[in-house]
């Protein structure tokens, strides 16, 4: 520790350097005395007493200050201290270090914070030496986790330092793994603010030290970022490499590492988990090195508690047995034996298995060990095996039940068992424990496999034949029974078991005889069957499974069991089977498809044998019976859902029926397919053979609307009919009613929602009565009419019919009219009081027929049904109408136009008197495409008869295309009518487009005043068309014609090249216009870009020797002069201007390129520049800012010195005893005519020393 002393003593007066300046100006003391530290770059200082440095602590990094004398390392070292403040005086104190011989240094830490200028103030102690080295650096480069960097301590540098995040509760190691010969370099780990230590106090402020010989050992409490910081404590240069690894194993987390003729043995820190194995292993990457495993008790590697030494190639594994104790912390090292090079170390804990259940799990390449725990039990013989395992890979497994390790690979090292891929351990227990199973990765290979345990049965296992049930007895004596049985492909099997009444008998199923791999299970209760349900159409071959079947608790009695796998089934087909004695459960299949409904019925009578129990259940794969889709006994019918599209099973099981009889015989049922309809969706079915003469459909009824439900055959020899249900049963008591017309006529069902009490589903039935092939079936529900309102509708493609709705008053004579139908079409109308047939219509229509007249004879709701006999679709008008009222019709002609966006068309419209209707009536158009627009003349409101004519404008934003839903709407009170109109809007031709491109000048790229100068003129075609003819281009200079050219032709995207010559007579800014097509002979696609004005400049002849003045008054103005030089000649351009203006100057050659400039807030500007070729120079006089004012320019003239001064100091050096003052002479002279009053200050002195001049300003002639 040092002495601390009140004062240092020694005082030298080294030099005064003086601050002069036009002006009385005081530099503060402290900042003059500051010296700036770049960022790691050492400072070499002559320190006597103390010396200031400035220096930046960067924003969310750590920066480190040191010091070090130059002679630290001899055996009389000089010793210097440092201090860092956060001010320039020194008087905010942030830290010290004050050690001694070694590196004094203090650790900023600004994360989170922004950047900040510190000071530092290195101090000498004691010792012969003067000289220091200051550093200051910070990195933004961090040293990552597990690695190796490489850095270089260069001449002079004593520190460097990196930024390293670590995470709670790790230990981490940090080393000089090399480092040049002789040099002594220190290792420090800082969490915060902090220094390598104070002198005085013996304090430290760092977390961890260490040197080339010894790393640092730090546990990390939070995670944080830190500091390391490497000193260079004897001025050894030359390159080191520093390593960071994380040396806390954690759970199934590899690692590598490498040890070589260096690095004998690297240490790692692990856990062993209380209540619970824990197994560590090690293998060198080459599988000829053998690498030793040993495990102590301590950081120190002391206290030797286990070493695993397998053969090269083989892993070295050590296991912890701590069940029943507590966690405690080991250190494992990694120690070479032979050979060179990486390798992997890994620790693995507690994967909880159970015996019969296959465990995955995957290898990832880089992984040396699995773990699983599980108990074993004494006197019970155990299979383990590895039943699926990656490709190529070598696997092998190994068995404990005490904390051991394996040893050149033999079973007394330790481990109880040992096996492979291809050969299972078999092991009996002496008692029972937990025991632990290492699975070891001997190639690297990745992928997924999976760990058994399975127990060695020794129970007899029967074979389950198809449809052929097994009988047997469970009691005291014998509680269960294993059956194996197969599943074959393209088909559904079930396995059932059949309990007496009241007892409970369960179902488990195996993939092996062992009854280790667990597949599923039924387990439902007292008297029920249980049953297991496998699709076979996820498989490509038979596949065998074992069933054990066991009594629950102390039930017991006589079981049948059974395995079955009927055939499969045909859509809307009865099938007949029959039930023998003993039978269970009974299997079939059919593919469903996604998103229908279906229903399975047993039809009465004679459905079933008199007295059975039969239920029946819906699956969609591998299943059990408490998992199904659905359900039902066989007397009530089973509605679904199907969710996917495939094969699905349909199950039926045999329970004993209250008397406990299970009866034999012959039952017969039927799938069936319930096709939803939607509202104005038609779908096309087939009815197409003899034993497909049906399809049952699901459709809603809309309370408060009129639905129908309608089906035509598309075939003319085809008689469908169609009935309708209002239950899912379809049965006769739910029947409500059908059509049966002849023929291949659409027969269809009305229904009256106003008289429904709310929306509900029908069902319909479309029977085939003669002949096959498809048909259309439709259900729909439109709209409401308004007497007197023409009503646009549409019949869309497969459409048969349309059905709405209209309120009518008893007494009243109405017509319903079709105005417009589709071309070629056959429509029927029909008017309905109620729910029925067509049959039942008030207005049938027997032939085709585009009006209805009839007499309403209660005031209610009627519904109005269109049928489209033809099934033609397209646009049609449907209206109700007072008969003889009057009215008035609408019509277009054309009703198609074509136009080019930007154009317009017109259509006349018609407005048709009928039955004396004088109105008048007014139009309108609610929709038109984007960027139209139309107009009547005359306009609306219009009296029929009378025409106008409409007009629609588009624009150039009108989207190209065909628009057929535009509508001409004609209301006159209560009477609406409408036309609709078809627009096409086309792409408009694309023309030319003619303008000017540029005007440049040749050969200078100025024009010069008075000397002529070649003008190119170059105009454009950027439209989409080629000119073909000829057109003219004219150049106007000033307002007037100097050129016209005649351009014969010009393609698209082709420029003409146009030349001319003209001489400028005087300098400036000039106009010139350049005009296309001045006769307008070209028809363009823009007319208005023809013409363009350009500003050229002209530059005015300025020669050597010679002076120009000029005046400006915008800010950015120019004037250009030229300049002819000769080749190798030297010219000087000075500029002056008035009080208060910013004049600059600029340079460019004869081509334009930039050259020279002088442009600073001070006159003169001053340009010397020489050529090397002869040629025109421009020179560009500009103002820069306001305010406006005057210039000069001298080329050549005679351009005399700066003002200024020089001082002198006499004596240039003197030495002092401290305490008293020493005097010196200051002598200016002048340069120039220099004038102005001179200040006098310091910028350095000695500790506390102070300085005066009298005077402290001297005034022309300076003289004091």
């Amino acid at each position: 520790m040092k002495m601390q002393v009140s004062k240092r003593v020694y005082v030298s007066l080294l030099a005064l350097l003086l601050t002069l300046s036009y002006f009385v100006s005081i530099v503060p003391k402290a900042e003059a005395q500051v010296t700036a530290l770049s960022n790691d770059t050492p400072s070499l200082n002559y320190i006597l007493t103390y010396k200031d440095f400035s220096f930046t602590a960067y924003g969310n990094y750590y920066t480190v200050v040191a010091s070090r004398s130059t002679d630290s390392w001899t055996e009389s070292p000089t010793d210097y201290d440092i201090s860092v403040y956060n001010d320039v005086d020194m008087t905010q104190f942030v830290n010290e270090s004050s050690t001694f011989p070694t590196v004094d240094a203090v650790v900023i830490n600004r994360e989170g914070l922004s950047s900040a200028t510190m000071y530092a103030e290195v101090t000498w102690y004691s010792g012969s030496g003067l000289y220091a080295i200051v550093e200051a650096e910070y990195n933004t480069s961090t040293l990552p986790r597990n690695s190796t960097i490489s850095e270089y301590f260069g001449t002079n540098e004593i520190i460097d330092e990196w930024d390293h995040y670590v995470y709670g509760g790790r230990t981490y190691e940090i080393e000089l793994t090399e480092v040049p010969s002789g040099a002594n370099y220190n290792i420090y780990l800082f969490t915060q603010n902090g220094s390598i230590g104070n002198g005085y106090t013996g304090e430290v402020g760092y977390a961890a030290k260490g040197n080339q010989s010894t790393p640092i050992i730090y546990t990390a409490p939070t995670t944080k970022w830190v500091c390391v910081l490497v000193t260079n404590e004897n001025n050894v240069t030359g390159p080191y490499k520093i390593t960071s690894r994380d040396i806390e194993l954690q759970n199934d987390a590899p690692r590598n590492g490498a040890l070589s003729f260096e690095n004998n043995n690297d240490r790692y820190k692990f856990i062993a988990n209380a209540s619970e194995y824990t197994a560590v292993a090690m293998l060198p990457l080459t599988p000829t090195y053998d690498y030793d495993l040993k495990v102590y008790s301590n950081l120190n590697l002391t206290g030797l508690v286990l070493s695993s030494t397998m053969v090269a190639g083989y892993p070295d594994i050590c296991v912890f047995d701590r069940i029943g104790l507590g966690s405690v912390t080991y250190y494992a090292s990694a120690e070479r034996w032979t050979g060179t090079g990486n390798y992997t170390i890994e620790k693995d804990g507690k994967r909880n298995i159970a015996v019969g259940t296959a465990y995955y799990e995957t290898m990832n390449t880089s992984e040396l060990i699995d773990t699983f725990q599980l108990q074993l039990n004494a006197g019970t013989q155990y299979k383990i095996s590895i039943p699926t395992a990656p490709s190529g890979a070598n696997y092998e497994i190994y068995l404990f039940n005490a904390t051991s390790r394996i040893y050149q690979s033999v079973q007394s090292s330790g481990f109880v068992a040992k096996g492979s891929i291809s050969t299972p351990i078999t092991y009996t227990p002496q008692t029972t424990k937990q025991h632990l199973i290492v699975v070891t990765n001997l190639n690297a290979i990745y992928g997924l496999y999976s760990i058994l345990v399975e127990i060695i049965p020794t129970e007899p296992i029967q074979t389950l034949s198809n449809n052929a049930p097994l009988t047997g007895t469970f009691d005291d004596t014998n509680t269960y029974d294993i059956f194996q049985f197969t599943v074959n492909p393209q088909s559904y099997t079930t396995i059932a078991l059949r309990p007496p009444p009241s007892q409970d008998f369960d179902l488990e199923i195996y993939s092996d005889a062992a009854l280790t791999n667990y597949i599923t299970s039924s387990s439902r209760g007292s008297g029920l069957i249980d049953a297991c349900i496998f699709n076979g159409y996820t498989i490509s071959s038979s596949v065998t499974y074992y069933a054990k079947a066991y009594r629950y608790g102390s039930s017991s009695g006589q079981y049948t069991i059974e395995a079955d796998s009927r055939d499969s089934l045909i859509m809307g087909n009865y099938t007949s089977r029959t039930m023998v004695t003993n039978n269970v459960v009974e299997t079939f299949w059919i593919n469903l498809t996604s998103g229908e409904e279906y229903i399975i019925n047993f039809p009465p009578p004679n459905a079933a044998p008199e007295g059975a129990e039969y239920w029946f259940y819906a699956f969609s794969g591998n299943s059990t019976i408490s998992a199904a889709l659905a359900s039902s006994h066989y007397t009530s019918g089973m509605y679904f859902k199907a969710y996917t599209t495939g094969a699905h099973a349909f199950v039926i099981l045999n329970l004993f029926n209250a008397s406990g009889q299970a009866p034999a015989g012959d039952y017969k049922f039927r799938v069936r397919q319930i096709y939803r309809l939607y509202d104005d969706i038609p779908q096309t079915y087939s009815l197409n053979s003899v034993t497909h003469t049906y399809d049952e459909f699901n459709f809603t009824v809309w309370k408060n609307m009129y639905s129908v439900v309608a089906i035509k055959p598309t075939s003319t020899s085809s008689n469908y009919n169609l009935k309708v249900y209002s239950s899912l049963w379809m049965s006769d008591s739910s029947l409500v009613g059908e059509s049966a017309l002849s023929s291949n006529l659409v027969d269809a069902y009305v229904f009256n929602g106003f008289a429904e009490s709310s929306t509900r589903p029908y069902y319909a039935l479309a029977t085939r009565q003669e002949g096959t092939g498809n048909y259309i079936v439709e259900s729909d529900s439109e709209w409401n009419l308004s007497v007197g309102t023409t009503y646009d509708s549409y019949m869309g493609p497969g459409t048969i019919v349309d059905i709405y709705w209209c309120y009518l008053t008893v007494g009243l004579e109405y017509v319903v009219s079709l105005p417009t139908i589709p071309s070629g079409a056959t429509f029927k109308l029909y008017a309905f009081a109620d729910s029925g047939p067509i049959s039942s219509a008030i207005v049938p229509t027997t032939s085709t027929s585009n009006s209805i007249t009839f007499t309403p004879t209660v005031t209610k709701h009627y519904g109005i049904l269109v049928i489209s006999e033809s099934v033609t679709s397209g646009s049609f008008q449907i209206r109700v109408a007072l008969n003889n009222a009057p009215d008035f019709s609408i019509s277009a002609s054309p009703t198609t136009q074509a136009v080019y966006a930007g154009s317009s068309t017109q259509y006349t419209i018609s407005l048709t008197s009928h039955n004396g209707f004088s109105s008048p009536v007014t139009l309108s158009i609610p929709w038109l495409p984007v960027g139209c627009s139309y107009s009547f003349s005359p306009s609306s409101p219009i009296t029929p008869t009378a025409s106008t004519t409409l007009t629609i404008t588009t624009s150039s934003s009108t989207p190209v295309g065909t628009y057929n839903n535009i509508t001409v709407r004609a209301v006159s009170g209560t009477l609406e009518h409408s036309v609709i109109l078809t627009l096409t809007v086309n792409t408009p031709p694309v023309n030319p487009d003619i303008k000017p491109w540029s005007v440049w000048f040749y050969p200078t790229s100025l024009a010069i005043a008075t000397i002529q100068t070649t003008i190119n003129v170059s105009v454009a075609n950027i439209g989409g068309q080629a000119i073909t003819s000829s057109f003219t281009v004219a150049l106007l200079i000033g307002g007037n014609t100097v050129q016209t050219w005649t351009v014969p032709s010009l393609g698209i995207g082709q420029r003409a090249n146009l030349t001319t010559t003209y001489t400028f007579p005087s300098p400036g800014a000039q106009n010139i216009e350049v005009r296309c097509d001045t006769t307008g002979t070209i028809t363009e696609s823009n007319e208005t870009n023809n013409n363009q004005i350009y500003t050229a400049n002209v530059a005015e002849i300025a020669l050597s020797g010679s002076t120009y003045t000029g005046s400006m008054n915008t800010a950015g103005q120019t004037y250009y002069y030229a300049i002819q030089y000769s080749a190798g000649a030297t010219h000087v351009f000075n500029l002056t201007g008035s009080a208060g203006t910013d004049f600059d100057i600029h340079l460019y050659s004869q081509s334009g390129s930039w050259v020279d400039s002088s442009a600073s807030y001070s006159y003169p500007e001053v340009i010397e520049y020489t050529s090397s070729s002869a040629g025109w120079y421009f020179l560009k006089v500009v103002l820069y800012s306001l305010p406006s004012g005057t210039y000069t320019l001298t080329i050549d003239g005679s351009v005399g010195p700066t003002p200024d001064f020089s001082i002198s100091v006499n004596p240039s050096s003197s030495s002092v005893v401290a305490g008293n003052s020493v005097s010196y002479s200051i002598s200016v002279t002048t340069i120039a005519g220099f004038s102005n009053p001179i200040s006098f200050s310091t910028l350095t002195l000695p500790f506390d020393g102070s300085a005066s001049f009298s005077p402290s300003t001297l005034n022309s002639p300076y003289t004091g």
